[in-house]
Parts: C-alpha cells; structure tokens; sequence
C-alpha cells in the first residue's frame, strides 16, 4: 500500500464507503498486532456489523437496567487505575476485567480484551446495570466509544420520528428544503449501495458546503444543519 501506487487507504476514504473510524478501530482491535491483518471492505463490513450488535445489545440492556445507568457512564471519567478496580464488583465481574486485564498484560492481546466486552454483554448471568459498568470500565482502554454510541442509537429511538424513511432522525417538517436534503441524503445511500463512492463524496461535499451536517447511525443516516 502506497501513495504513489494509488492505493493508499484514507480514513476519509472509509467514511465516504459508510463506515465510522470507530468500526475500522474495531477492525484492527480484532487482529493481534504482530499479526498481519488484511483489510477488505468484507473485513470492515463485518467489523461495522460487530460494533452495531455490541451497540444494540448496550441499548437493550440500558432499557432492563433502568433508572438512566447509561448516560452517566457513557460521560464518565476515569481516574488513573480506577477503572482496573475490583471493589464492589460481584465474582463474575470480577473475572471479566481480570481476564481483559490478562489479555491486554500478555503481550498486549487486544482480540482477547474485545472477547471479553463481547462475552460480558451477552452473560445474562449478570444484572444489567453491572454490564454496563464492566463496558465502561474495559471501553476506557479500547476507546470504541461504545456506551456514547448506545446512547446516541437510545436517543435517535426516543425520536420516534422517520427522515428519509429511516426511524430515528430529527424533525425537519419546518425546513423549506427538508424534501430536496433526504433525496439528496437517499440518493448517496443507494450510491453507496452501489459502489459509487465517487457520488456518495460529492452528495456529502455537497450537503457539507450547505451547512449539513451527516451521521451515520446504526439506523442509518441522519442530518442536522450546523
């Protein structure tokens, strides 16, 4: 891979393909690092299809842990060393950060430490809330962002309203050019479908110079104005 040969990867690059630079660190967080790892837009669809699950699984159990566990945690800060913290966690608990603490100590094993947030969210063996502190905990060392995305996916369903046919998406009935802006937002979805990522750029660029803002949501794509 190279500049001058023009195969050079660019995150923009991926972006414009429907991808978020957090589903290409999920990618590379898969492979040990003296691996060597191939990329292919297979790989990072199945790496986008991997953080979307772990994300809607943190939406659900945000929903049975109740009493707004996940905004703060999703905000929160830790202090040097608190995160690895053992106290008042229940035995399960604590095994999964041990184990993601082994992975990370054995020659920095980043596939190990993702196996076990992946594990940990599908243990119906522990309460809801627990979970989420454990994603916390472990996501501070990863920085997937997973607990804000779950909370941005959380919001985007509190909505409860459809732009472009996509559940989710801000209220735009009293922007004049709300119809022109989702045939435009449609349009560079199906470019995408389509492979035709050099459209896909020029519908982002051209939303972009109108002071529209685009996020890709594991419902799809929503847009704001700056």
């Amino acid at each position: 891979m190279s500049k001058s040969g023009g195969n050079f990867l660019r995150l923009q690059t991926l972006i414009d393909k429907g991808f978020s630079p957090l589903d290409y660190r999920f990618f590379l967080l898969g492979t040990h690092y003296r691996k060597q790892i191939y990329f292919s837009d297979e790989a990072m669809t199945g790496a986008k299809k991997g953080r979307e699950a772990l994300v809607q699984r943190l939406v659900r159990l945000s929903r049975n842990a109740g009493q707004d566990k996940l905004a703060p945690l999703a905000e929160k800060k830790f202090a040097k060393g608190e995160a690895a913290g053992l106290k008042g966690l229940s035995g399960k608990a604590v095994t999964y950060i041990e184990d993601f603490r082994a992975g990370l100590e054995n020659d920095l094993s980043t596939p190990v430490a993702l196996s076990q947030i992946q594990k940990a969210v599908k243990d119906s063996s522990l309460q809801a809330a627990e979970v989420l502190e454990l994603v916390a905990r472990m996501d501070s060392v990863t920085g997937l962002s997973l607990l804000k995305s779950a909370l941005e996916a959380e919001k985007a369903e509190a909505a409860n309203v459809t732009t472009s046919g996509i559940p989710g998406g801000d209220d735009h009935s009293g922007d004049p050019e709300a119809a022109e802006i989702d045939a435009l937002v449609a349009e560079r979805q199906k470019a995408k479908a389509e492979k035709n990522f050099a459209r896909a750029d020029e519908i982002r660029k051209e939303l972009a110079a109108r002071g529209i803002t685009l996020t890709d949501t594991p419902n799809g794509p929503v847009w704001k104005r700056a």
